[in-house]
């Protein structure tokens, strides 16, 4: 990272949950690990009415014991690059007074800073603060400076979920097209982040033994389970105009899928990668003659904070998909998420029609000689065998998109094709009945 420009990362949200919980420790991790630039510069941007030093106590607390283990004069040298913008993202003036704060760390490095503005907030104010960043000036990349280096360059980072039907990811998107170029735009998706699917690519296409069983003609069916035991942990309102199926469905369990289907790239670079996912995508249908996938909600939702007295949100769901492809047609996909059930884990099972020997490899589980199972949570079934350190999901996330490497975040193409999928259902829930199921316990399905 030493060869990048000095960069500025601006945390839009800067107090909320997803900056305790994830990124507050993901950013010094990746200074500790020498995954920043030399110079650069963290910029929390919240209504708090704070100082600087106020927000350095508040990152301290964050991290609480975690920096017990670092020696004091790199915590030290850590917390002097975070500095605080008190602002409302609905107000204009606040974010052109964090123009200036911006303009003057350029000033002081003596070169145009790279900008990377992190969107930590719920997705209701993802339009306020894109175009408030437009009319700030702030997506514009600086002038290069005066020693004739190249200008800075200007991303955005997004969290999930991009959008809440077809209709309004479209406009989403052409607000952020309107702002940046697509390779300035990195959608997160986490999931696509951890270990455990980072390596599934490397399993499917680097080791020549399993290609020829990637098809139809060998594989029966393939599962996708995001199960949760817990409720919606104090996220009532948010989680509410939400549902399982955006949740979880429309972005990490369809991503998932992209992975395990997707055809070999012509090589491994980000646009191919991301094209060849998004092919994928593009093909998946419902499967044929299916009634409308099962939705569930458990005893007890509605009693919880900031849930309507009636809502008809789904805290499950179950669906069958299938890609009418040559080497996919057929074969049932089937996706499952939900809270609130009697186990947590995360993982994608591949069945096949007849047993292989040890088919099993160090990067997935195995119950029997007739599944691959990858388990992405609670413990990964890969194994990290080089020696250097292999970063979280967040660090990656974080460090990729300095670096610009697309790879791990979804396309335009990518996003459009989800909804396509995901809106339909949705309609069609309008006036389905729910499936009521006791917490701890899995609903009773027919898929």
């Amino acid at each position: 990272m030493d060869k990048i420009n000095p960069t500025v990362i601006v945390i839009l949200g800067a107090t909320g949950d997803l900056f305790r919980k994830k990124l507050a420790f993901a950013l010094l991790n990746l200074f500790i690990l020498g995954q920043l630039p030399k110079f650069f510069r963290i910029v929390g941007f919240s209504r708090r009415s704070w100082k600087d030093e106020k927000f350095r106590n508040f990152f301290a607390e964050t991290l609480g014991e975690k920096i017990a283990y670092i020696p004091s004069d790199i915590f030290k040298k850590f917390i002097e690059s975070v500095f605080y913008v008190e602002g409302d993202l609905d107000n204009l003036s606040s974010y052109q007074k964090m123009a200036g704060i911006l303009e003057r760390f350029d000033a002081n490095a003596g070169v145009c800073a790279n900008k990377l503005f992190y969107l930590a907030t719920p997705p209701t104010y993802y339009e306020t603060i894109l175009k408030n960043i437009s009319d700030s000036g702030l997506a514009i990349p600086c002038a290069p400076s005066k020693s004739g280096e190249e200008a800075g360059w200007t991303r955005i980072l997004i969290e999930k979920p991009f959008g809440s039907d077809l209709e309004n990811a479209r406009r989403l998107d052409l607000m952020l097209g309107k702002l940046f170029s697509e390779s300035q735009i990195f959608r997160i998706d986490h999931y696509l982040a951890k270990e455990t699917l980072r390596n599934i690519l490397n399993f499917r296409f680097a080791k020549g033994q399993f290609k020829g069983l990637w098809n139809r003609e060998h594989i029966e069916k393939v599962e996708i389970k995001l199960f949760e035991s817990g409720g919606i942990n104090g996220r009532g309102a948010f989680y509410d105009a939400l549902g399982a199926l955006r949740d979880v469905g429309q972005n990490h369990a369809l991503q998932m899928l992209a992975l395990v289907a997707m055809d070999e790239p012509e090589n491994f670079t980000e646009s191919h990668i991301r094209r060849n996912r998004a092919e994928i995508l593009k093909a998946l249908e419902l499967w044929p003659n299916d009634s409308l996938p099962i939705r569930g909600q458990y005893e007890g939702f509605r009693e919880e904070s900031g849930i309507a007295p009636n809502s008809q949100t789904e805290t499950y769901f179950k669906l069958r998909l299938t890609i009418p492809t040559e080497r996919w047609r057929g074969v049932p996909f089937i996706i499952e998420a939900g809270k609130g059930l009697p186990e947590s884990n995360t993982e994608i099972i591949l069945h096949f029609k007849k047993a292989y020997g040890a088919i099993c490899p160090p990067e997935a589980l195995c119950e029997n000689e007739k599944t691959i199972i990858f388990r992405i949570q609670p413990e990964a079934g890969s194994k990290d065998n080089s020696s250097k350190k292999s970063l979280g999901a967040y660090e990656k996330v974080l460090a990729d998109a300095i670096l610009g490497d697309q790879t791990l975040f979804t396309s335009t193409d990518e996003v459009i094709a989800e909804w396509n999928i995901i809106t339909p259902i949705l309609k069609g829930w309008q006036n389905a009945p729910l499936v009521k199921y006791t917490k701890g316990t899995m609903p009773g399905t027919g898929l």
